[in-house]
């Protein structure tokens, strides 16, 4: 009623003023009563969060709390959804929905922003029907580590769903997800505890038939029906089946098997699942065994049975070669998994050793040639010896040499005029080379096969009636070498042909050097058989190699002439077979006296023992100055005779560059440069500094000045002072020079040269390294 140009009143004024205060209080104790609400809500969501926290400890599926803490959150904020996002089974695996209610991943990218959260996102997503809504995603983190993450989507419509959650339900997801993930940390721990119980519990299940597979060492099915049941005892599946792999066959064959009849089923490898596992060397977990294109439905057809789901697993030796393929079919609670492939993982690697064993003495069982053929040529020798009417007495077990009649010790060179003239050309059907195209330097095993090289190793023990003196039988003495043979590896130059070339030189220091003179018959075995397993199962590089790479071999020998310590427990572990010993008839004395020597002899060959042992011979070549040479040693000394078969092994390994011929040496050279340069291209890929000598042998040139330079201040005085000892062989000393002159006419050409051009050796023939504790 007032003029628009007239002043309020002061009553007006007044009632303004006073209607503010009450409107005041009003909002105020509106505010207070909302904040009282609001921690009453809060008071309600912690004693909830409690409650709660403590079935956690309680409950039998941890899951079930969690699902609480879920309808917690879904009853505080009356959501669309609520999506809980966690690792299917251990930390690292895919994020998959653990916990829904309503349809959260049906909202626009809810998917794609789920799996990039990493802090909490209030945003507006599309939902496929185009309407739009808002959606907070937190991550579910407990002392900064992640477990999981929460999605939660508005339920109010039209504009109201354009708003962002305000601060207070905020602050109820914060608190309900810092809950969450405190349970999710709870549950990991324990299932944490739970895997390391059954880990421990497979390691005494492990360690339970342990006990029983050594009691059946001789009865390979009953050790692998143990095996089957130790897997079972492990993870609890309904059957378990161990193939073996033929190489030769390129074909598995069942050894074992739980609960279902295939004893006779045999596969080809590449084919079906477990072939294609023994080809690729991958273990592989199937949950549907019908999704996949690789598995067979025949077996099942054949026998009514119904594969769900598989593990398939290869079971390496050393160096990462399958033997055997383990397939387990049928895990009776859920799905294989992750744990499962990591504890049969190492389960296979303990048990490799035994399961090769098995496999070994199953085959020796099936092949005649144990039982017919090796029989046949023992029955030969003795035949023929028996028709010759030689009769060689020994001196028992204090002096192994012959003794006339008279009782005074036989030179050896006698044993070898009759063993030469008794061993006959042919036997079961074996050419014998003769003794005078055998008993020379010009020979060169690598114009043999390596079932060729097999008689003639024999025939080097024969000559010093060594099967004889020790009761060896032929056929386990062949049985001997052809698995020292196969488990020689097709390296360029450490294998089986360098093996027996070693063997062949240490035969000529002793029957044309002379040193047999100086030697008893146990020193004598020695030698042969060191010089034969010196190198086995050599992974094709140097003891560097292992320790930089912190291989399992390193970790177990010290870093301490790893390779050689491997070399000589390789060799025994073969013997310890019962149709494999050689040892079975020796004497507990000259067995032990026999390993020992061959042990020294074996570690001898380390090259960081090199000048330690030259100069030895130096300092005992020395003292010979103007002396018979017979006197450097000493039959009757224990220690002269040990250090003479350390020389005599030594000096055979490091002999290709005193041979006669400059082309022998320089096939040896080229083999063991293209080695070297294996190990460097490997060196590299691992991230390593090459071995400098190993790297940049492209041409004859390079290698030629190597030669000259690790012959002349490494080969030569070595050989100078071996020629001193032994005079009868000084002549090798003047092949050395001889074939140094040769490099040094290729190096006067320059470095102009073409490639050499080394055989590009396939993935399968290269070297297989020992597993690395530390992969880089």
């Amino acid at each position: 009623e007032l003029a628009s140009n007239d002043p309020f009143s002061d009553e007006v004024l007044n009632h303004l003023r006073y209607f503010s205060k009450i409107s005041s209080l009003a909002i105020s104790n509106s505010n207070l009563r909302r904040e009282l609400l609001i921690n009453e809500r809060d008071a309600s969501i912690l004693k909830e969060i409690n409650k709660i926290t403590h079935n956690v400890v309680n409950a039998e599926d941890a899951w079930v709390p969690i699902s609480q803490f879920v309808d917690l959150l879904n009853s505080s904020l009356y959501p669309a959804g609520i999506c809980l996002y966690t690792h299917q089974d251990r930390k690292g695996a895919p994020l998959i929905s653990k916990v829904e209610r309503g349809l959260p991943s049906k909202y626009g990218q809810l998917e794609d922003l789920a799996l990039t959260t990493t802090n909490a996102q209030n945003q507006i997503v599309k939902h496929r029907d185009g309407t739009k809504k808002n959606m907070v995603c937190s991550p579910l983190t407990y002392k900064g580590v992640f477990f999981g993450l929460i999605t939660v989507v508005r339920k109010k419509s039209g504009q109201e769903a354009m708003a962002l959650f305000n601060t207070e339900e905020l602050n109820i997801l914060g608190k309900i997800a810092n809950s969450i993930a405190q349970s999710l940390r709870d549950i990991s721990l324990n299932d944490e505890i739970k895997i390391e119980k059954k880990r421990v519990t497979s390691l005494h299940t492990v360690m339970k038939y342990m006990k029983s597979i050594k009691a059946n060492r001789d009865d390979p099915q009953k050790i692998m029906k143990t095996l089957a049941e130790v897997v079972d005892g492990i993870i609890g599946v309904d059957r378990v089946t161990i193939f073996a792999l033929d190489e030769a066959k390129q074909e598995l064959f069942c050894v074992a098997s739980k609960s279902g009849s295939v004893q006779d089923l045999k596969l080809k490898v590449g084919e079906g699942i477990a072939g294609t596992v023994a080809k690729t060397g991958k273990a592989v977990i199937i949950k549907d065994v019908y999704a996949c294109p690789d598995f067979t439905p025949d077996v099942d057809k054949s026998t009514g049975y119904l594969t769900r789901n598989m593990m398939c697993m290869p079971i390496c030796d050393t160096w990462n070669k399958t033997l055997a393929v383990i397939q387990l079919l049928n895990k009776e609670h859920g799905d294989f998994d992750s744990l499962d492939e990591e504890m049969m993982a190492k389960f296979c690697e303990e048990l490799a050793p035994a399961i090769k064993q098995v496999i070994l003495e199953s085959q020796f069982d099936d092949e005649t040639r144990a039982d017919h053929e090796e029989v046949h040529i023992s029955n030969l020798v003795d035949q023929f010896k028996k028709s010759k009417g030689r009769s060689v007495s020994f001196a028992g077990n204090v002096c192994h040499r012959p003794v006339s009649a008279g009782g005074q010790l036989r030179s050896l060179s006698l044993v070898r005029t009759n063993m030469e003239s008794s061993l006959p050309p042919i036997i079961g059907g074996k050419t014998f080379l003769s003794m005078e195209s055998i008993q020379d330097f010009d020979f060169d095993v690598l114009e043999f096969s390596h079932e060729a090289l097999v008689p003639v190793i024999i025939t080097m023990f024969v000559h010093y009636d060594i099967p004889s003196h020790f009761s060896i039988e032929i056929s386990v003495l062949d049985a001997y070498i052809r698995e020292v043979m196969s488990s020689y590896q097709n390296h360029p130059f450490h294998n089986f042909y360098h093996a027996v070339a070693v063997m062949h030189v240490a035969f000529m220091l002793l029957s044309i050097g002379g040193a047999d003179d100086y030697l008893e018959m146990t020193d004598i075995a020695g030698i042969l058989l060191a010089a034969l397993v010196h190198d086995v199962d050599h992974p094709g590089n140097n003891n560097d190699f292992e320790s930089k790479t912190f291989s399992t071999l390193s970790m177990k020998y010290n870093d301490r002439s790893v390779l050689e310590n491997h070399h000589a427990a390789t060799a025994f572990m073969i013997a310890r077979r019962p149709k494999l010993n050689i040892f079975k008839s020796f004497s507990t004395d000259d067995f032990r006296y026999t390993r020992k020597i061959m042990i020294n002899a074996i570690l001898n060959t380390d090259m960081a023992t090199h000048l330690d042992m030259l100069k030895r011979l130096v300092v005992l070549a020395d003292n010979l100055a103007g002396r018979d040479p017979e006197s450097a040693f000493d039959v009757t000394d224990m220690e002269s005779r040990e250090g003479l078969v350390c020389m005599i092994v030594h000096a055979a390994d490091i002999s290709n560059p005193a041979y006669p011929q400059f082309e022998m040496t320089k096939k040896w050279c080229l083999k063991v440069c293209e080695e070297f340069s294996l190990q460097a291209k490997r060196e590299k890929s691992l991230g390593l500094e090459p071995t400098p000598f190993m790297d940049g042998l492209e041409t004859e040139y390079d290698i030629a000045k190597m030669q000259i330079g690790f012959v002349n201040i490494v080969i030569l005085p070595f050989w100078k002072a071996v020629g001193t000892l032994l005079p009868k062989i000084a002549f090798l000393v003047d092949n050395c020079k001889r074939n140094v002159g040769k490099w040094n006419e290729i190096v006067n050409q320059g470095p102009e040269q073409l490639s050499l051009n080394l055989p590009v050796r396939k993935k399968t023939e290269m070297f297989k390294p020992h597993q690395h504790l530390f992969p880089r």
